[in-house]
């Protein structure tokens, strides 16, 4: 039943934008210049439309009501962030921005602080980028405090994909033990060596390896973890394989 609900949103999202075809990303969507898509909302323009907005769906079990917005076709909405690539999918599949409350789609930043009352009062037929608590999982001291919780009620087997890792300085006494043990165990420098990262940092920055406990920053928060020995290379250079899926649910989790 929840599929099909999907399917019948998605359906609806189709008509009211008169896009009979598949959702798309437009070729030059990176290039795209063009402003807010009022273009797009014939003639309308991007003001409140005096929708209000409800209790949350998930508590009731099932999606209430929602009224499309009839002025101007389907509307997003964009707080603390400005994605050129989203912005220009969203539009040229018919989506027009807006700065008021009648919106299907809320783009925000990762930094923002979501407070639980802006997910309790969503209407069924809302969606916004992000999961309640989500960054319990995609920050890289949260991760690790997480999995080394589930390690220790489940048993470390469990999660043995995972390597030897510390969050500094609040660990350091650990780590510190961890890394004596590992340099006494080891033939050469080679296989004592460990990558330390930011916590909340992404897309690569402010990461190097030690192959030194005194290199080590104590005065700032970081991750520090055994380093994988031997990595797979392509033309002798470390890649990362992301694989993105979709994600309608945590609370029931589907």
């Amino acid at each position: 039943r929840h599929w099909q609900n999907l399917l019948e949103e998605l359906r609806l999202l189709r008509n009211e934008s008169g896009n009979q075809g598949s959702i798309c990303v437009p070729i030059n969507a990176v290039k795209d210049n063009r402003p807010n898509g009022s273009e797009y909302v014939n003639g309308s323009n991007s003001s409140n439309n005096g929708a209000s907005i409800g209790t949350s769906s998930l508590e009731s079990g099932r999606p209430k009501e929602y009224t499309p917005n009839t002025k101007g076709l389907l509307q997003y909405k964009l707080m603390k962030t400005d994605p050129k690539l989203v912005r220009a999918t969203l539009e040229h599949n018919g989506f027009s921005l807006t700065g008021g409350h009648d919106w299907r789609v809320m783009w925000m930043s990762s930094s923002v602080a979501l407070k639980q009352f802006i997910y309790e009062n969503l209407n069924s037929g809302q969606r916004i980028n992000h999961f309640p608590m989500s960054k319990e999982i995609t920050r890289k001291d949260l991760l690790c405090k997480n999995i080394v919780s589930m390690q220790k009620r489940y048993g470390k087997g469990q999660f043995d994909f995972f390597p030897d890792t510390y969050n500094l300085p609040a660990e350091f006494a650990d780590f510190y033990e961890a890394y004596n043990q590992s340099k006494a165990a080891g033939k050469d420098e080679e296989t004592n060596i460990w990558i330390v990262k930011p916590t909340s940092s992404s897309r690569g920055r402010g990461i190097y390896l030690i192959d030194d406990i005194a290199k080590v920053p104590l005065e700032e928060e970081c991750v520090v973890s055994k380093y994988i020995p031997n990595p797979c290379l392509i033309n002798n250079v470390k890649f990362d394989l992301r694989i993105y899926v979709v994600v309608t649910s945590y609370e029931p989790l589907l």
